[in-house]
This record gives structure tokens, sequence and C-alpha cells, in this order.
């Protein structure tokens, strides 16, 4: 019998950036600029769907919402539906446009993270090194890596599409809640809303004495506090995660990108726009849940319905933990 040796070909070590790219020196870093993209893309599409709004004087055949206005509706009254039935009429219509905005944004912006091009364009910069004129370095170079913070390690051989040694691409796009500072500043607004709801529904007083209640002193602080924790760093873990997996696939498939090897990228990618929309309704979902227990219960029945929201939160993790371990298998 014969033998023989497979050989496959080199494949680049993958360099992993926590922190998002700050864009030619700039104060702009390229997971910002990205969030910009998505909030203009957001605007446009609403504009676009709500041009033929009609009020009661207006001819009945303008009325009837079609094409794009139909999908915008559509969206809008699920979530509607969804906030009242959590919160109640009274508190979901006010606290609606804030868990729509979370929602609709954090879809749109890990799907954004997907698109072709988004960390895989960019520039070429030496790490440690100043930034140069744009003029001399702005080289626009395609890495097949996927992924907005992986980029090949800096060492004797420089990254794919640079041209020196120790060079890294720079993207010029980075999905925005791969940025722990982005996931951070929605959970802030999330919280101090809660906040806001607890001491309107409760008073000044009350509000206050939650936080020096016994058995336990401050355990409702460290409690707000936790729910920061957990709002931005799960958002943020499981993005900047997916995109890493993304990376690593695509660079250990592209070298042997034939039969069914072609075919692997594209799971996972179907895997990260599932969790990209659990992700979305998850994060608009527990903040809709500290508001409605918030703005329902202090004081005598605080302890009950913080286990509530407790299994609550933990019951979403779980369930989403379960999905995408059947898909995986």
């Amino acid at each position: 019998m014969g033998s023989g040796i497979l050989i496959f070909p080199a494949i680049d070590k993958p360099h992993v950036s926590l922190a998002a790219e700050s864009l030619f020196g700039s104060p702009i870093s390229n997971s910002m600029l990205t969030m910009f993209l998505v909030m203009l893309g957001l605007v446009l599409f609403f504009v676009f769907a709500t041009r033929r709004l009609t009020t009661g004087g207006q001819a009945a055949a303008y009325a009837a919402p079609r094409g794009v206005q139909n999908f915008a509706e559509f969206v809008i009254e699920s979530l509607l539906n969804l906030v009242e039935g959590t919160a109640g009429k009274r508190t979901g219509r006010v606290i609606f446009p804030l868990i729509a905005t979370l929602f609709v944004f954090i879809l749109s912006a890990n799907y954004a993270g997907l698109l072709p091009g988004v960390g895989t364009i960019g520039y070429c910069h030496a790490p440690g090194e100043e930034h140069r004129a744009p003029a001399a370095i702005l080289t626009a170079s395609v890495v097949p890596m996927g992924g907005a913070a992986v980029t090949t390690a800096a060492g004797d051989e420089p990254t794919p599409g640079c041209s020196n040694a120790g060079e890294v691409l720079v993207p010029f796009l980075r999905a925005p809640n791969a940025d722990l500072n982005m996931t951070l500043a929605m959970a802030l607004v999330a919280i101090v809303t809660v906040q806001v709801f607890a001491i309107r529904a409760h008073g000044v007083g009350s509000y206050l004495k939650e936080f020096v209640a016994p058995p336990i002193p401050f355990l409702h602080l460290i409690g707000e506090f936790s729910r920061i924790i957990s709002l931005s760093a799960r958002l943020f873990g499981n993005v900047f995660g997916g995109e890493v997996l993304l990376a690593v696939i695509i660079a250990l498939t592209t070298p042997l990108a034939f039969g069914l090897f072609g075919l692997v990228p594209m799971l996972f990618y179907g895997l990260e726009l599932f969790f990209g929309f659990i992700q979305a309704l998850l994060f608009s979902l527990l903040t809709l849940i500290y508001v409605a227990v918030a703005s329902a219960g202090h004081g005598d029945h605080d302890h009950g319905d913080h286990d509530v929201m407790h299994e609550t939160e933990h019951g979403a993790v779980g369930a989403t933990e379960r999905q995408a371990a059947s898909l995986a298998a």
C-alpha cells in the first residue's frame, strides 16, 4: 500500500485587538465611524418609510401602507405589543421609544458588522509608531480574514495587503458593539432610565430607602451596578467573540476553499445572524423588565420582584445558550 502526505498551506496567526483602533491618530475610532453610519442609515430608512404617512384630511388612496412602510409598521407594532404586554399600557407607552431604539440600533449595528468590507478594508500601520500623513499610508488593503478586530500579528512578515514588515491592517470600519465603550454607554442609559422610573413611581424617599434597607445595606446599589456590568459585558462579549470566531474560521478555511470547506464560513455567518438578533432582543427585553419591576414593585414586594426578574434574565440567557447548542449540534 502506498502512503501520501497531505500538505496544508500556511495560515497566519490572528492577532486580537480588544480596543477600537483610532483612525489616522484622530479621536474618531473605526467603531465610532461605523456607529455614525448605522445611525445615518436608520434615519434615512425611517424617513423614507414614513414619507407616505397621512392624516385624516388626505386622500384615502395614500393611507394604505405598502412596501418599506409596511415593513417598518410591522416592526414598530410588534415591539409596541411586546412592551405593552410586559410593562402595561401606561408605562409601556412611555418607555417604548427607548426600548424600540435600543432594539433597532443594536440589531442594525450587529448586522452591519457582518457586511463585506467591515474589518477587512483599511490602511497599514506599524504598532507603536506615530501615524504618518494619510496620503502616505492610505492603501485601502483588503485582507481575506473577516472580523473587525482581527489582524495578522506583527512580526517578520507584514499583514496580507501591507508591504512593510511589522505593519498591521487598521480597518476603517468595525462593528460598534464590538467596542466596550458603546455597550457600556447603552447600559448606563438603560440603568439611569430605570432609576428615573423608580423615583417617578415611588418618590425620592422610598427610592433612597432601598439603598439602606435591611438585611444588607447597599445591596440594592450593588445590584444596580451588576446590571450595568451584565448588560454591557454580555453584548460586547457575544459580538466581539463572534467576530473573532468568524475571523479564525475564514482564516482556516480560505486556503482550503473547495468542496464542503466553502460552506463552513456560511454556516457560522448564519449563526452570527441568529445571535445578533438574540442579543438585540435580550438587551432591550432586560431593560424593559428592569423598568417594569422598578415601576411596579418596591418595599414589601421588592425581593419577590427581584426574584422574578433574575429568573427571567437567567431563563432568557439559558434559552439562548440551548438554542445555540442545538444549532451547533
